[in-house]
């Protein structure tokens, strides 16, 4: 199974490039208090064919953000997913590009500020770091490496 317990209790990918950097990037914009338990993304993100690392951690950060991936969102573009016949990358740059005008057009400006997880994986998508090994990676002003 990809995934494993960590000290302080969240479920954490066990990613190739090694658990630390996504678990840098998700501490540095997790929020105090998960929206879902954390290791519900792995049942979700397995059904739909997500694999790659950077995938992974865009499921992962909308579960621990807004406890699922919303519908409202997933109406906004028409890929589909891995195992529904979609390309992963395509379904997942659709997603966070559709996540990330959802969040900057929200009524509430507390979840306007949020956007800036979603600015932090649009960078990885543009530079390629599907296997979120190009360190260090920008997480909010905050290099990680």
């Amino acid at each position: 199974h990809p995934f494993d317990r960590v000290a302080f209790g969240e479920t954490i990918p066990t990613w190739r490039v090694g658990s630390r950097v996504a678990h840098s990037i998700l501490r540095l914009s997790a929020l105090p208090e998960p929206a879902a338990d954390p290791s519900d993304f792995a049942a979700w993100a397995e059904a739909q064919g997500f694999a790659l690392p950077l995938s992974l951690l865009v499921v992962y950060d909308s579960f621990i953000h807004s406890g699922s991936i919303l519908w409202t969102i997933r109406q906004k573009f028409t890929e589909s997913p891995p195992s529904q016949g979609g390309d992963e990358k395509a379904w997942i740059a659709a997603y966070v590009n559709a996540r990330h005008s959802w969040l900057l057009s929200h009524p509430r400006p507390v979840v306007q500020k949020t956007a800036y997880r979603t600015a932090c994986l649009k960078n990885e998508i543009k530079r390629g770091n599907w296997d979120l090994d190009l360190l260090p990676v920008n997480a909010n002003g905050v290099k990680v490496s």
